[in-house]
């Protein structure tokens, strides 16, 4: 879920898995965007586990399931839809990761790369952690709403991993 005006953008979102031990998230970001090409932003990420327990209070950097980032992203142009985003984690993450991307939108049709180091990689060395395609279209309900899906193919060659992603947005 997100609200934005003028440029600002609040939201969230949240994934849990079904099949346990899993992974549980709740996300909270806040942006601001100028002129469209240019985002700066940060993310608390909260991250549940056994370890740390459900404390969604707990900042305290030997205790705590959060993790800020702080980003910035190049957003791309209209005759060149190339886009940047540098994520840095600076609080709560004592390997201090780094991740870059580099994407490429055709249309309905994106590809992108990232790479990282730290909690990225299975070693925290510099690494490719992901490369995929994603297809997104609105499916139109009605003259006024739409239903907006997204489809991912995304693999983690260095994890040796893929993952294919459905998404809903509303």
């Amino acid at each position: 879920m997100e609200l934005g005006l003028a440029g600002f953008a609040l939201g969230f979102w949240g994934a849990y898995t079904t099949n346990l031990p899993g992974v549980q998230e709740l996300d909270l970001y806040a942006s601001y965007t100028f002129s469209d090409i240019v985002t700066i932003g940060i993310t608390d990420y909260f991250s549940p586990d056994e370890v740390f327990g459900y404390d969604y209070y707990n900042y305290r950097k030997d205790s705590s399931s959060h993790i800020v980032e702080g980003m910035a992203s190049f957003n791309g142009l209209k005759n060149l839809p190339l886009t940047f985003m540098l994520g840095y984690n600076f609080l709560n993450d004592s390997q201090n990761s780094l991740y870059f991307e580099l994407g490429y939108s055709f249309s309905i049709l994106d590809i992108f790369l990232g790479a990282g180091k730290g909690f990225y990689t299975t070693d925290g060395n510099f690494n490719v952690v992901n490369l995929g395609i994603s297809v997104s279209k609105d499916i139109k309900i009605t003259e006024k709403f739409s239903f907006p899906i997204s489809v991912s193919l995304i693999t983690n060659p260095q994890a040796k991993a893929a993952h294919f992603v459905f998404g809903i947005s509303l």
